[in-house]
């Protein structure tokens, strides 16, 4: 009679088996670790890239409303304490100039620490002598 062999291949395997175990727990953890810091990451550039539109659209609003209180003859800035409680950005500094108005706008960035100054002018599409 043969001897059976089958017991010494079996242990065999539940060894190699017993020393490959936990290998697929160490491979999850590290794919979510980086699926995660991937989209921790993503959502910081898409928070800056939204900080940075929201300082242009204060700058472009404070422009035209410089223009158009100029216009009005109220004046052409609005004071800074408006840009900043309306806009939430802070007014560096604004120049009407006839009928033009040019505005810088600065906001602190999201999780950047970093200052964004935005710039904007209005005014009407045509100059004086244009017109006639």
């Amino acid at each position: 009679m043969l001897p059976d062999f089958r017991g010494l291949n079996e242990s065999r395997w539940e060894a190699e088996r017993e020393f490959e175990r936990g290998a697929g727990a160490v491979l999850t953890v590290g794919f979510l670790f980086v699926i995660c810091t991937f989209t921790v990451v993503l959502l910081m550039v898409a928070s800056t890239c939204a900080s940075i539109a929201k300082a242009q659209n204060a700058a472009d609003m404070v422009a035209l409303a410089s223009a158009q209180r100029n216009a009005a003859g109220l004046g052409g800035c609005p004071s800074s304490a408006y840009v900043e409680r309306t806009y939430g950005a802070s007014l560096v500094a604004c120049d009407v100039d006839g009928a033009l108005a040019k505005v810088k706008v600065s906001k602190n960035l999201t999780y950047m620490g970093v200052t964004y100054v935005a710039e904007a002018w209005a005014g009407p599409a045509y100059s004086a002598d244009e017109k006639g």
